[in-house]
C-alpha cells in the first residue's frame, strides 16, 4: 500500500484526487496493522518488524526509483 501511495504521483494527474486517494490509503494501513494484533494473528514485535522492514524497502524503493536505475 505504501509503495502504491508513492505511485499515484505517476499516474494520477489531479493533485488533488492523487492527495485523496494517498490519504484513504493511510487508514487502511492503520487497520490493517491495528486489526492483525487484535485478531492474535501477529504479535507486536512481528508487527514492528513488518513496519520497519517496509518503511526500509520504500525508502530503497524510492532511491532506486529517483536514480531510475
Amino acid at each position: 500500500m505504501g509503495s502504491a501511495m508513492m505511485l499515484m504521483n505517476n499516474y494520477v494527474k489531479r493533485n488533488g484526487l492523487c492527495r485523496v486517494l494517498q490519504m484513504m490509503c493511510a487508514p487502511i494501513i492503520a487497520v490493517t496493522i491495528v486489526g492483525r494484533l487484535i485478531s492474535g494473528v501477529h504479535w507486536i514485535t512481528d508487527i514492528i518488524g513488518g513496519i520497519l522492514i517496509s518503511t526500509s524497502l520504500l525508502f530503497l524503493f524510492s532511491w532506486v526509483r529517483v536514480r531510475k536505475i
